[in-house]
């Protein structure tokens, strides 16, 4: 089972299905891309961004077998949410942007007005649903 580093929220999400299923996962660090051996079958699953492998389960590379979130997505409806074969299971990646503190406010705030305005546009509001 490839999760990625300890204490990322895939591998906490990958830690928690573990404990709820009592599943024996033994956690496969990578430090490169894991795409080739998951598709190859050197690694048998894997908790992994949607976002990061939707393209390939689009193209029939991987198989999708749950999605985490409390519910199906909408980019892949007939992906199980994880929830409905483990009940009360769902765990979230989420994407942050980070400074160091001393930044000056002037510069935060042309990120994020920079940001704001890459996240409204259409392609990546069609990329991040």
């Amino acid at each position: 089972m490839r999760r990625p580093a300890p204490a990322s929220a895939t591998n906490v999400g990958g830690e928690l299905f573990k404990l709820m299923t009592g599943i024996d996962l033994v956690h496969i660090a990578y430090h490169s891309n894991y795409l080739p051996d998951l598709m190859s079958g050197q690694v048998q699953a894997s908790f992994s961004p949607v976002a990061q492998s939707i393209e390939f389960i689009k193209a029939g590379k991987l198989r999708a077998l749950a999605v985490t979130s409390a519910t199906r997505l909408d980019a892949l409806p007939d992906v199980p949410a994880a929830n409905e074969i483990v009940p009360g299971y769902e765990a979230y990646v989420w994407d942050a942007l980070g400074a160091p503190a001393n930044t000056p406010t002037d510069v935060i705030d042309k990120i994020n007005t920079a940001l704001n305005q890459a996240l409204s546009t259409p392609e990546m509001k069609a990329r991040y649903a």
